[in-house]
């Protein structure tokens, strides 16, 4: 009587010497095949292993193909624990691509093998192959400060192909699965369960498919060309697909995304849970904002979504999700959330009531907001940002309008950023007073707030620095010379200011300017002479600096000057904005 080593071994020679006819038969006998099966870990670790290898998948192409003829028939007979673990260990230490794939191939024969109430080992399974996935390098160039265009271009990187592949593999992995569980759904159940089960556990599976290193990739496509979608394009659509499958109603998700950011709760130990979408780990918000940015930003699947969803309401919850996206340190994130935002308010057809502010996510959002168009290093998504911001203010009414200017006034210290919402606010003015129906939060008082306490105020006075506050003040004159011009029937109120303007702001940067003036005119005089100079205390943070990219300590002497008497010219312009601010501001006193 043959015993297992024997049979093990003589598989193993037939197998290593090409006598594949023979090692089939080993399979195909019952009474070989008994033994064989029953010693599953042992074929596994002295057989499989040993000749499902890439080597054997480029050069030796039918034995690698019986190697996954075994595993198959391994996953189809022998103990579903037991192999399952086996499967299992290989997965999570495997290195190689195709090994991973013959290895998926028995556990998809296992996964459809699986009764309902084995919602924990397919769980396992996939949290492995998920490991996997997140492991994939992925080329350092996706994490910086990439164009549209150049993201396209980074397709034809071999790592960025290797993803790609995995991706295409991993829908093969889980298609038949998918089509098991739909149509295993009673036809008569009509509200679905949320509990812990197969369903969910899959459909929480490949929702996290579309964090990284997906995300990282760009997605978008431009229907209105006839250029060829990108195969990053096409996973994305495959896996939103998928979910729409498993998921008819994605958009019933967004209520959970405001419970649990408003009421988070800690999750349960033991997993047992009576909604899995309430968990944290298994349906992370960034990858619920993927989903909604493939399905809102990019129109994948949109316009097979009930139309019962206001967008109003599609924004109020989906904000909270922009700001997990936005906050993320990923770049290429933080672009797709700012899309996702920029879309869901144009979507939205009437104006926004100023209550809605109350509620505490519109100060988080716009505080995270405020610090991407401050400190992120991409100019891309500080250009999205602003117009996101600009969109924003304006789709509520001018109450809501008049709140957010003034509190982001107050949290910013940005003054480019303040010289924008200084310009925005002189524009929301003029077109009240075009249709005649000034309001209060544009005059009286509101206006007064807004001129003396934020838009027409130097901070630190007389000794703040002209060059580095050069946008917000070009913008204060301009607002100050428009609307006392524009303004003659003193409808805002504007000229009750006069004197505070006077003996504050104006009076103040006539010092400050004076000021800085002489300054920067000794420090060139001390650079023409040889002496040395601190560049980092005269112009470090200016706007002069924004093509420098040479460290200060290492400017030539010719830099210096160019970059002092840039500053020069600054002063100069400031000057005479102030000179004719000052003019129209005298005549207007002068007449009443």
């Amino acid at each position: 009587m043959v015993n297992a080593e024997q049979l093990i071994k003589l598989l193993d020679f037939n197998l290593l010497n090409k006598h594949y006819n023979n090692a089939v038969k080993l399979l195909d006998e019952e009474q070989y095949s008994q033994i064989i099966l029953s010693h599953y870990s042992d074929v596994i670790q002295d057989v499989i292993l040993k000749h499902l290898t890439s080597e054997n998948y480029a050069n030796e192409p039918t034995l690698y193909g019986i190697c996954e003829s075994i595993i198959k028939l391994l996953a189809e007979k022998c103990h579903q624990q037991g192999i399952l673990f086996e499967f299992l260990e290989i997965i999570e230490t495997v290195k190689d691509d195709d090994v991973f794939t013959s290895i998926l191939k028995g556990l998809q024969v296992i996964i459809l093998n699986q009764s309902e109430r084995q919602s924990r080992a397919l769980e396992y399974c996939l949290n492995s192959i998920e490991d996997y996935i997140l492991d994939l390098p992925i080329p350092s160039n996706l994490l910086k400060n990439i164009e549209e265009e150049e993201g396209k271009i980074l397709e034809n990187d071999e790592q960025v192909r290797r993803v790609l592949l995995m991706y295409m593999i991993l829908e093969k992995f889980y298609e038949p699965i998918v089509k098991q569980i739909v149509e295993s759904k009673p036809l008569d159940k009509i509200f679905r369960s949320r509990k812990f089960n197969r369903h969910n556990v899959l459909f929480c599976f490949i929702l996290r498919l579309l964090g990284k290193p997906l995300s990282f990739l760009d997605l978008s496509h431009d229907e209105t060309t006839n250029k060829v979608k990108t195969y990053s394009r096409q996973v994305a659509e495959d896996l939103v697909n998928t979910l729409c499958q498993l998921h008819v109603d994605v958009f019933q998700l967004l209520s959970y995304v405001e419970t649990r950011c408003r009421w988070p709760t800690k999750d349960k130990i033991d997993d047992d849970l009576n909604d899995i979408f309430l968990h944290h780990e298994k349906t992370p918000l960034l990858q619920l904002g993927m989903l909604f940015y493939l399905i809102i930003g990019e129109g994948i699947q949109s316009h097979q979504f009930p139309k019962i969803y206001n967008p109003t309401y599609i924004f109020q919850m989906g904000i909270y999700l922009v700001n997990v996206m936005i906050t993320s340190d990923d770049e290429p994130i933080v672009f797709k959330g700012l899309k996702l935002a920029q879309k869901m308010i144009d979507n939205i057809t009437s104006k926004l009531n100023s209550d809605e502010l109350d509620i505490e996510i519109h100060r988080t959002f716009c505080n995270s907001l405020v610090k991407l168009l401050m400190y992120s290093p991409s100019k891309r998504n500080r250009q999205r940002g602003l117009q996101l911001l600009r969109c924003y203010i304006l789709k509520f009414d001018i109450e809501g309008r008049y709140l957010l200017i003034k509190n982001i006034l107050k949290i910013s210290d940005h003054k480019g950023l303040m010289g924008y919402l200084t310009t925005m606010y002189k524009d929301i003015i003029f077109e009240e007073i075009n249709t005649g129906k000034l309001s209060e939060y544009t005059s009286g008082q509101c206006l007064k707030q807004i001129v003396l306490e934020h838009t027409c105020k130097l901070n630190g006075g007389v000794q703040c620095d002209i060059a580095d506050s050069s946008d917000q003040i070009h913008s204060s004159l301009n607002f100050l010379r428009a609307i006392f011009i524009r303004d003659k029937e003193n409808v805002t109120g504007v000229k009750h200011l006069i004197a505070d303007l006077q003996n504050g702001f104006l009076s103040e940067l006539r010092s400050a300017l004076d000021l800085s003036r002489a300054h920067y005119h000794a420090e060139i005089e001390n650079v023409k002479a040889g002496k040395s100079s601190d560049m980092n205390e005269i112009i470090q943070g200016t706007e002069i600096l924004n093509d420098v990219s040479e460290p200060l300590n290492e400017l030539t002497n010719e830099r210096k000057l160019d970059m002092l008497h840039s500053a020069l010219s600054i002063f100069n312009l400031i000057d005479f904005q102030l000179a004719a601010a000052n003019e129209v501001i005298n005549q207007v006193a002068f007449t009443q």
